[in-house]
């Protein structure tokens, strides 16, 4: 596929679109268009069977882009690590890496059910056996949601300083989401008044060494998970962010190292227009905030493919369906992208499983250059 700019043929462009629709019309048994081809979404958004320039003329917000040159990753590959042995988790690590993968997700969370494994990482000798002759350089590093954040993200610090990497480096993100965590949950583990002091201490920790990672990634998996909707998804993830933003702002963290200590991070799945239009309004309606607070944030989106696009019965099928959220992530202008293995449902999956994960997004980067739309 060629990087030039597609141009369809004149004999194409001649046809008006209500010549178009009377020909369709013709084979809907009387039914309009709209009738036999619309659809609507949960949220009441009527879907149309086809849309062109028009339909953006009286449109106020336009699509924000990345600028995307094709001399590097148009988004960050990010691997799933959710091997429940370190010592295979770290030859998994290395494989990932050399294959083309340049961020690693590290699952240390079961209260939200996203892998088929959990990382035993309890201590900073964890994580030093789990990067043992790693390169992390120029690595992003994500942590699952997860009670047990906080003592991983003081070990994974810990460890950051013995080993043989440039702390400036690594960039990612610790994960904090206590908002999904209580959700999950149903109540906090401390007594409410102090549920996010502990999440707050870390954040300043954080903010005051060489890692570039953020502390907080407000995510729509949990809510989408448990069945919201492209909306409620949005304003739920949206609400969490800008919680977060303003508890940082009000114990001591200056309004824009408060916007840069929080990520984003949203569900796609096999339905390609519907998670490429959520991806790019979460842009639009971020951006607003943004706009709204005087500030310019730092603020990666991140896509995950939804747990619940992994099915048991005919797993080879979960190959089609990440590469649809692949595509919808690229279109939707990701910074970084978690593919599930298609096997992920039957266990922990395999070398082999993993690889296609990896390489569904090299694919669709580097021949397909989605990335690049």
């Amino acid at each position: 596929m060629s990087k030039e700019r597609f141009q369809l043929p004149e004999n194409l462009t001649q046809s008006t679109r209500d010549a178009w629709r009377a020909q369709i019309e013709k084979a809907l048994d009387g039914r309009t268009l709209e009738q036999g081809l619309g659809s609507t979404t949960y949220d009441g958004i009527a879907i149309k069977p086809l849309y062109d320039r028009e339909d953006r003329q009286d449109k106020q917000d336009k699509p924000i882009l990345l600028n995307r040159t094709g001399s590097e990753r148009a988004w960050q590959i990010i691997q799933l690590i959710d091997i429940p042995n370190l010592d295979l988790a770290n030859t998994q690590i290395k494989r990932d890496l050399e294959g083309g993968a340049n961020a690693l997700w590290l699952s240390v969370g079961s209260e939200i059910p996203y892998g088929a494994g959990t990382l035993p990482l309890t201590s900073q000798a964890d994580f030093s056996r789990l990067f043992a002759h790693v390169n992390l350089d120029g690595v992003s590093l994500f942590l699952s949601n997860g009670y047990e954040n906080l003592t991983c993200a003081g070990a994974l610090m810990n460890c950051l300083v013995d080993l043989p990497v440039r702390q400036e480096t690594v960039t990612g993100s610790f994960g904090f989401d206590p908002l999904s965590l209580f959700a999950a949950q149903g109540a906090y583990r401390d007594p409410e008044g102090e549920a996010l002091s502990n999440w707050i201490d870390a954040a300043f920790a954080i903010h005051s060494s060489p890692v570039k990672m953020k502390s907080f990634l407000a995510s729509g998996q949990l809510w989408q998970q448990a069945g919201a909707s492209e909306a409620m998804e949005l304003a739920f993830t949206l609400a969490s962010a800008l919680y977060y933003v303003r508890s940082l702002e009000h114990s001591g963290f200056l309004t824009q190292d408060a916007f840069n200590q929080v990520d984003l991070s949203l569900a796609v799945t096999g339905d390609v227009f519907l998670s490429t239009a959520k991806l790019r309004a979460m842009r639009i309606l971020w951006q607003k905030i943004c706009v709204a607070a005087q500030q310019t944030a730092d603020t990666k989106l991140i896509g995950q493919m939804s747990y619940l696009d992994v099915v048991e019965r005919d797993p080879e099928a979960n190959m089609l369906r990440a590469t649809a959220a692949t595509v919808a992530a690229g279109i939707g202008n990701v910074d970084g992208l978690v593919l599930l293995p298609f096997s992920n449902a039957h266990g922990v999956s395999n070398a082999s499983a993993r690889r296609l994960a990896r390489n569904t997004q090299i694919i669709a980067q580097e021949e397909s250059h989605i990335g690049l739309v």
